[in-house]
């Protein structure tokens, strides 16, 4: 049994690899060197070459983001190239679609592409990044702060009541070890709101001074968005 299981969204993608010749595989490399979203909106805008001439653009870009998902899945794995094209080969050699399934004989071309495929050193360094970036228990997703007042009674409710506070109540959305989406909600006052604003000025300084001593270096995660 194959070490991987290949989602059915991405199984037509990576059976049209099959149909890749020599030129056309090189020309799906350049375009993953790109990083994807560039890889996506070149797929979608070029008119189809020599090497695509019997590959439709959708078709091209369902390939590049097959492709592309298979960076992510190896970034989370201690794998080499090679070792991983054979896993995804043997995964697609036992899916239910026969029409897509990869045959015996088809094997080692699957295998010797795919590994071409997936030696864009952008993309990989871009994915291991990211995978890097959410290595942790939990991993955050989003937030959002409400503020509201709460009524203060006396003994008689009736008379309605004699003071408010205000609280504001701070919901964490996270990815957990599990992959699931889990939420925590804390309470908080107008000394806590200080007291995170101050924590995130200060790390915005320090991620600022962090960029500065490590020009040498792409860097992911810091204060200015990734270009790719």
């Amino acid at each position: 049994m194959a070490e991987l299981s290949i989602p059915k969204r991405r199984r037509a993608g990576l059976s049209l690899i099959q149909r890749l010749n020599a030129n056309s595989a090189n020309e799906i490399l350049s375009l993953l060197q790109l990083g994807v979203e560039e890889a996506l909106s070149e797929a979608r805008a070029r008119k189809p070459s020599t090497s695509f001439s019997d590959i439709p653009s959708e078709e091209v870009v369902s390939l590049i983001e097959s492709v592309a998902e298979l960076y992510k899945v190896r970034a989370n794995r201690d794998v080499s190239v090679k070792d991983f094209a054979r896993n995804v080969t043997d995964a697609m050699g036992e899916i239910d679609e026969v029409s897509l399934r990869i045959s015996e004989s088809g094997r080692e071309e699957f295998e010797s592409k795919l590994a071409l495929l997936l030696g864009a050193e952008e993309l990989s360094v871009t994915s291991k990044a990211k995978s890097l970036a959410v290595e942790d228990e939990r991993a955050f997703c989003h937030a959002r702060i409400m503020t509201e007042l709460r009524p203060v009674f006396t003994e008689d409710a009736e008379a309605g009541p004699k003071a408010m506070v205000m609280v504001h109540r701070l919901k964490v959305v996270y990815h957990s070890a599990d992959s699931e989406h889990k939420e925590i909600y804390l309470v908080l006052d107008a000394d806590d709101l200080k007291t995170i604003r101050k924590q995130i000025d200060r790390a915005e300084v320090e991620a600022r001074s962090l960029e500065s001593i490590l020009p040498e270096f792409r860097l992911f995660g810091g204060g200015e968005p990734e270009s790719r």
